[in-house]
């Protein structure tokens, strides 16, 4: 199916995969754990990607998997003197759009004091409010691509109502032949 193992990446696994069992519901360590596994290919000897081996043994989707390794690295980023941590995933999730770790620790403090002066508890939803004062680029990327995937499926929808059944590539050939022909003008 895939590589063996050396004995010591065997035992890392091993060890690894104790410590996702055990912590199911510690983000920060499971996140760790599955970083080792998919850094250093440890998952190799039973599946051939990291995919597999999420979805196989953890029935986890290859996508969470890397959520909670990005989650265990932006908590050991936000982590540094602070006295309260992120408690779940989800309080994390929105850091990770912060790629600077210093920033990342800068907003969860801010998220923190915001919650002790309000004495309301620390949401993904209030995490993400803060993080998207930081991180205006990040709406307008996330706008952006919003528009461009609307235009592209609009002209896409277009492109078939004028194919008639046409293959694509046979469709775009002609129109090619034509434009280069000066019987179709491109408008702006």
């Amino acid at each position: 199916m895939g590589e063996l193992l050396t004995i010591d990446e065997n035992t890392r696994l091993r060890h690894c995969e104790a410590v996702i069992e055990k912590s199911m519901n510690s983000f920060y360590e499971m996140g760790v754990a599955l970083r080792e596994i998919k850094d250093s290919k440890l998952y190799k000897e039973g599946f051939n990607t990291f995919e597999e081996y999420c979805s196989s043994k953890w029935g986890i989707t290859r996508q969470t998997g890397h959520q909670y390794i990005e989650a265990s690295i932006v908590y050991e980023n936000v982590s540094h003197g602070l006295q309260i941590l992120p408690s779940n995933e989800r309080q994390v999730r929105p850091l990770t759009k912060l790629k600077d770790p210093e920033l990342q620790q800068k907003v969860w403090q801010e998220v923190v004091l915001e919650s002790n002066q309000s004495n309301e508890p620390i949401t993904a939803k209030k995490v993400e409010q803060v993080v998207m004062k930081y991180c205006e680029p990040c709406v307008n990327t996330s706008i952006e691509f919003r528009v461009v995937a609307y235009l592209n499926a609009f002209y896409r929808k277009k492109l078939d109502e004028k194919m008639n059944g046409e293959k694509e590539s046979t469709f775009i050939r002609d129109m090619i032949e034509k434009v280069l022909d000066g019987k179709y003008v491109l408008k702006a």
